[in-house]
């Protein structure tokens, strides 16, 4: 089995915490501590959206079943979670983290 590197992604301004392939693995999508999250296309390996999220670090990052929206959450003490349109760029809905406790059932 071949283990080499495929791509290198170069366009956050701090560390990558998460990547997510696309289902239809046309598409990466990184979280990071530089509170964005950038998708990428996987032939071109060029940045096709930067999603900016609040004003935390983003720690974790997955693509809908249709791949077009992505999801990313931070720490549960800052916030929780955004969804994020791919298309647009823009926040489809902001689900709130649960304090200093994380979520709440």
């Amino acid at each position: 089995e071949d283990r080499s590197c495929l791509a290198v992604l170069c366009g956050h301004a701090d560390w990558i915490n998460s990547v997510a392939f696309a289902p239809d693995e046309r598409s990466v999508a990184t979280s990071s501590m530089d509170c964005s999250v950038k998708v990428w296309d996987t032939e071109t390996q060029a940045c096709t959206a930067t999603l900016q999220g609040r004003v935390s670090p983003l720690f974790s990052v997955d693509f809908s079943p249709d791949g077009r929206s992505v999801i990313a959450a931070g720490a549960p003490t800052a916030m929780g979670a955004q969804i994020f349109d791919v298309r647009s760029g823009q926040t489809v809905r902001a689900l709130e983290g649960g304090g200093e406790t994380g979520h709440q059932d």
